[in-house]
């Protein structure tokens, strides 16, 4: 490997995210989000009689 990814450094900017949440939230809600349209997707496969979940 002749380089890495600057976010695996420490010369990455700190995420503004991570910065204001100051360890008190472990998800951004644009990945629970997407939890919830997963989960519901994945329900009314089910409810169809798709997939079994």
């Amino acid at each position: 490997m002749e380089s890495l990814p600057r976010n695996w450094t420490d010369l990455a900017r700190p995420d503004p995210f991570v910065e204001q949440a100051g360890g008190r939230a472990w998800f951004r809600i644009e990945e629970l989000l997407d939890l919830v349209h997963l989960l519901e997707s994945m329900r009314e496969r089910a409810e169809e009689g798709g997939d079994d979940v």
